[in-house]
């Protein structure tokens, strides 16, 4: 039954929530807005979320006089509900962990008669997954406690749906991109969801921080509160994001003195990171002007003693001149000169000290023998990777008129710059969402046991042609909709693929290889003609249909997307290969996975780091630009070597350790800035189902190595044909 006292207080504090001001920000390429949310009661855009919880709550009885509520929050929401419970008259126990700022949890102590304050981190999950097990401690503790679960609470994002969102829509009367940071996830749905209705042909953009694991990144340290996460809340797959934006906190740092200097905002950290978001992204803008906004989400009064204080700026190394992490300060000067070269050698271990002496020589170098320049370094790869106006990645390949393999260059992302990039990139992602891949869970289960049905029982297989790469091509042929007699083509021409990256292959014939992907083109353009005439319901009929700005896919670009599909699906079958040749390697590690499986989310990132399936990616210079203290001209030839930033000592501990559970780990194996690869969720997914599936059924797994082909690392690692060897349990 509704509390009528509580109810009438809520309903009266709905009325001194005016609307924030929607403040027009000059900039020189767009026509930028910002909601500004920090002028909330509470500071923060949280106050809307909080306030449409409670009311919720209240009228449907939940909440009493009598109720204790009890929340998990880094800081704003606990501010938030702050307020509108002394308001209410009713208790609250905020649960905070170390990354709150001192501002924040000396307000909630004032406030408060209980705060509670977690001290480690549980795993992957961070101290969010502390947070939550405090809670659900301090809910058994109190009588009449409501726990407002901000992370999975569809009330909260109503709130932002009827106020936040209600009112953008009232004060603007056009709109073309929304900018929003996500953490709870409430923001972004509750957004998306107004101005999806409101406005014909938005973009809503979604902002997260490099460490957060909601757009599919791996979990690693963050020192910043407000944005980002070390769980994918449930909320976000309400959303609808058109792309995202993964920002560093070094950037997230720049960007609130950025917004400070040229507006004179003092705003707290994730609108410094959307900010940061939105410069880059409309960096290379051209033509009319766009409309933007944005929400200034918090204040940066709680932020004076870390973001705005420059010895700690310093101090975690976040400052203009620093490196990527706090490890950053150790080993040799940026800009150490390069005294001797030598090649990089063939043999595996040779090859991976040879990429730890070079990094450890120097970051970036440039090579004698002319063949341009050599990045080698954590944060001196993320600055080329993160900066395609300097390093392009559309110059730095080059194929002949007439070429067979023109059918990967249209719609191959990969090979493209900003502005194309971005508005290709924007249109795909309005298709291939988190929530789309999520949704492929039980076919991918499917394709992962029927190939291993085929295998299982057999005491020695082919792990390459039998299983892995035949899984992957079969996840993308059926996720297109391919009928059964294409998915056999397709499994052949992954094939052909990965027999591109063995020289020594039998089947490595660029002319029989060539012949193939002119059938797979001729193929593409058959099936799409089909699709367009009849869609269905397949990731190929919704390109088809999918629209932005106006402007629809062609079909060299769709045909272009498929080929990069299932080119870049390699990469998940290398994973597979490599985690099969750790695990081998490290029998310790194989047999803590079997006891412990919930360990192989952690442990498929270690494997990505330390057999890094991409060694290395090519850019090339089109302006001057300095990277770790070395001026490289224009026109240059770039080879940023992730194997050797997966390896870097300034930033992860003992590299040369194979770590199941290694916390952080922020590998750049899947890639970084707009690059980040477009599939990382699915590719994720599918090597953990199989991973577990095959741990599962088996009691033995080893690699005979004499029988199998493993690729040349300067290259790639992994291997083209790998024999193992296995003893299968009896439940199997």
């Amino acid at each position: 039954m509704t509390d009528v006292v509580l109810w009438e207080r809520i309903e009266a504090m709905r009325r001194e929530m005016p609307a924030t001001e929607l403040r027009r920000l000059p900039h020189p390429r767009i026509e930028l807005y910002a909601k500004m949310e920090l002028t909330n009661p509470g500071g923060s855009t949280k106050d809307r979320a909080a306030y449409w919880i409670l009311r919720e709550a209240i009228r449907r009885g939940e909440i009493t006089r009598r109720t204790t509520v009890v929340e998990s929050s880094s800081g704003n929401f606990a501010l938030s509900l702050s307020w509108l419970c002394a308001r209410l008259g009713i208790q609250l126990v905020p649960v905070l962990d170390p990354n709150v700022n001192g501002a924040t949890e000396r307000t909630l102590r004032r406030t408060w008669d209980r705060v509670e304050k977690v001290e480690g981190p549980v795993g992957a999950g961070g101290f969010l997954l502390s947070r939550l097990d405090r809670v659900a401690e301090v809910m058994k503790e109190v009588d009449h406690g409501y726990w407002p679960d901000q992370y999975s609470n569809t009330d909260g994002l109503r709130g932002h749906y009827e106020l936040t969102g209600a009112e953008l829509a009232a004060a603007l009367p056009r709109l073309d991109y929304l900018f929003v940071g996500i953490s709870t996830g409430a923001t972004i749905a509750g957004l998306s969801q107004r101005v999806t209705r409101d406005y014909a042909g938005v973009s809503v953009v979604a902002v997260d921080v490099a460490g957060s694991v909601i757009l599919g990144g791996p979990p690693s340290r963050r020192y910043l509160p407000g944005i980002g996460s070390s769980i994918r809340p449930p909320l976000i797959d309400q959303a609808t994001i058109t792309e995202s934006v993964i920002v560093s906190e070094r950037e997230e740092v720049a960007g609130c003195h950025d917004l400070l200097r040229e507006h004179g905002v003092l705003a707290g950290g994730s609108t410094g990171c959307v900010y940061a978001a939105i410069n880059r992204y409309f960096a290379d803008r051209q033509g009319p002007a766009p409309v933007v906004a944005f929400l200034c989400a918090d204040g940066g009064e709680p932020y004076r003693n870390t973001i705005y204080d420059p010895a700690w700026v310093d101090a975690h190394h976040l400052g203009p001149a620093a490196g990527a992490t706090a490890a950053s300060t150790k080993g040799p000067s940026m800009a150490t000169p390069v005294t001797e070269w030598t090649s990089p050698p063939q043999d595996e271990a040779e090859f991976v000290s040879w990429l730890d002496a070079r990094c450890a020589q120097a970051p970036v170098q440039c090579s004698p023998k002319q063949d341009g320049w050599h990045v080698f370094g954590y944060a001196e790869a993320m600055e080329v990777l993160a900066n395609p106006g300097a390093f392009s990645s559309a110059t730095a390949v080059d194929l002949p008129e007439g070429s067979a393999f023109q059918l990967f260059r249209e719609g191959n992302l990969s090979w493209m710059d900003p502005p194309r990039h971005r508005q290709l990139r924007g249109l795909v992602s309005r298709v291939f969402t988190p929530r789309y891949v999520a949704g492929l869970a039980p076919m991918i289960e499917a394709c992962v046991e029927e190939y291993l049905a085929a295998v299982r029982g057999r005491p020695r297989f082919e792990y390459v042609n039998d299983f892995a790469s035949p899984v992957v091509a079969t996840v993308v042929a059926r996720m297109l909709g391919i009928p059964s007699q294409g998915q056999e083509l397709f499994r052949a021409w992954s094939g052909d693929l990965l027999s591109l990256i063995d020289p020594g292959s039998k089947s490595n014939s660029l002319k029989q290889v060539a012949r193939r992907v002119r059938l797979m083109a001729a193929y593409l353009h058959e099936y799409l003609a089909r699709r367009r005439r009849n869609p269905g319901d397949d990731l190929t009929s919704a390109l088809v249909r999918a629209e932005l700005d106006g402007e629809r896919l062609s079909d060299d670009e769709i045909i272009g997307l498929i080929a990069l599909l299932l080119s870049t699906g390699q990469a998940a079958t290398l994973t597979l290969v490599n985690a099969v040749i750790c695990l081998d390697r490290h029998p310790a590690a194989m047999a803590r996975l079997r006891g412990d499986p919930d360990l192989l989310g952690p442990a498929v990132e270690e494997v990505m780091r330390y057999r890094n399936q991409t060694t290395r990616v090519a850019r090339q210079s089109v302006r001057e630009a300095t990277v770790g203290g070395q001026t490289i001209p224009a026109g240059q030839p770039v080879t940023v070597w992730l194997a050797a930033a997966n390896w870097d000592r300034r930033v992860f501990d003992r590299p040369e350790v194979f770590q199941l559970d290694r916390s952080p780990n922020p590998h750049l194996a899947l890639g970084y800035g707009i690059h980040f690869c477009l599939g990382a969720a699915l590719a994720r997914q599918e090597i953990v189902v199989a991973l577990r599936r095959l741990l599962a059924q088996t009691s033995h797994l080893s690699v005979d190595y004499e029988a199998s082909r493993l690729l040349d690392p300067r290259l790639i690692f992994g291997a083209s044909e790998l024999t193992v060897v296995a003893r299968w349990t009896d439940e199997a």
